[in-house]
């Protein structure tokens, strides 16, 4: 009876002891949210007032100008005005020469928005390792005491924070960011750099190639394109375990796809937008696993890109693009410079959807930079995929056809020339009928 009546009052009090540690989690988690919803909220607020911050002071440059009867300098700011209307961005290679007054304003505010980011992923880091320092303490002080209940409870918090998208999306832009930092140290040399159009094995067969158009670093910090490269938001999803082991931040940059021409007098803005100008959107893809014992082999990425079409719910593709990656582990990052997508007013880029597949061609990992293309996920790599690399296949196979038989041409002695292109033109011939069977309304490459 006493034994009861020991293990019923111990009960009672672990019970409790679990109630007020949860009740403290709960205080802890309440004070993380709300700050970084400030942090959230205040990145939010500068974010959205720059841009008309820098406009108004471009149009009261602009009418400086005019009354200045400078026309010239009306000219450059009426230039810029309009380029930033359509682009919302400050690159470096946007900067004018002249005149020095509009170079000014041009640096005060081109640097706000890539400082606005990294502050903000600095503070969200900052802040939640903080949050996982007093659980960590939590949890060190209650096993020591036997407590293992309370203790559990504390280490389930532990795990969820670790893994809080923001937090990892921070964590992963800081890191980027220092990667391409130049290193001082003449020592320190880039591990590996995957040199476009690599053959990377993609499951059991080598079928997919990475397209001359894409660049891959791992190791080595991309290439300075001179474009100011902002973060996309996306909803993640995994799909399987090894999508719970993969990490990424998409980057993003428009870029004016050919030459601003010169305005006309009358009305540059107006002009500008008629002549409908056409950008290249880049995407900038950072992949990385979530832990060091965490490493990802044989693993392909599929990006489709999508434009708004007449109606505001209806979505069209622009481009899909399949590239394998190179192994992904937690302590070398992978940068993907995928192709450019060309968007106009005809047809404007409006989000994308990115896929990880294993070796077995099976999803493991998506995200989505908007909830409207939720009806265009797919569940298998899309048809295009394999179309575009039939494609590329043919118009291979066409090109050393022709190589082997202008070399005959040039010596019609040479049989052994001439059974070469032969065997190419047979080559040749099976590759376009493989593309024939895929697209067979497609005409030939």
């Amino acid at each position: 009876m006493a034994v009861f009546a020991f293990l019923v009052l111990n009960s009672s009090r672990t019970t409790a002891e679990i109630t007020n540690v949860v009740a403290e989690l709960d205080q802890l988690r309440t004070v993380y949210e709300e700050a970084i919803f400030k942090i959230n909220t205040d990145y939010t607020e500068i974010s959205r007032n720059w841009p008309s911050q820098y406009s108004e002071k471009l149009e009261a440059l602009l009418q400086n100008k005019r009354k200045a009867g400078n026309f010239e300098a009306w000219q450059a700011v009426t230039n810029e005005l309009s380029r930033f209307r359509e682009t919302a961005v400050i690159n470096s290679q946007d900067l004018v020469s002249s005149p020095a007054d509009l170079l000014s304003i041009q640096k005060e505010f081109k640097d706000i928005g890539p400082k606005q980011d990294r502050l903000r992923n600095e503070n969200v880091v900052s802040l939640t390792r903080k949050y996982l320092d007093r659980l960590l303490s939590m949890q060190k002080s209650l096993t020591i005491d036997g407590r293992m209940e309370e203790a559990l409870k504390v280490n389930e918090e532990l795990k969820r924070v670790k893994v809080l998208p923001q937090f990892t999306a921070a964590e992963f832009a800081l890191a980027a960011q220092e990667n391409q930092t130049p290193d001082q140290n003449p020592a320190a040399q880039p591990e590996q750099a995957v040199q476009p159009g690599n053959n990377i094995q993609a499951g059991k067969d080598k079928e997919f190639e990475v397209p001359e158009t894409v660049k891959i670093y791992q190791g080595q910090k991309p290439a300075d394109s001179g474009s100011y490269y902002k973060s996309l938001p996306v909803s993640v999803r995994a799909k399987s375990e090894d999508g719970r082991k993969i990490s990424t931040i998409l980057l993003i940059a428009k870029k004016n796809a050919e030459p601003a021409s010169p305005l006309p007098r009358s009305g540059p803005i107006t002009a500008r937008r008629r002549n409908d100008p056409m950008q290249n959107v880049m995407l900038r893809v950072s992949l990385k696993t979530t832990s060091a014992d965490a490493i990802l082999t044989n693993h392909i990425m599929v990006v489709q890109f999508f434009a708004k079409d007449s109606s505001p719910k209806t979505k069209r593709e622009l481009q899909t693009e399949l590239i394998p990656l190179p192994t992904i582990d937690f302590n070398k990052i992978v940068y993907i410079d995928c192709t450019p997508v060309l968007s106009s007013a005809a047809s404007l880029f409006s989000g994308l959807i990115l896929y990880v597949f294993d070796g077995n061609k099976k999803i493991v990992f998506q995200a989505l930079s908007n909830d409207n293309l939720e009806q265009m996920v797919v569940e298998e790599i899309p048809k295009s995929c394999y179309v575009e690399r039939a494609k590329q296949l043919c118009r291979t196979a066409r090109d050393a056809y022709r190589t082997a038989y202008n070399t005959y041409l040039r010596n019609t002695t040479d049989t052994a020339a001439l059974q070469t292109s032969r065997i190419k033109y047979a080559d040749f011939q099976e590759k376009l009928k493989q593309y024939q069977t895929l697209a067979p309304d497609a005409p030939p490459p």
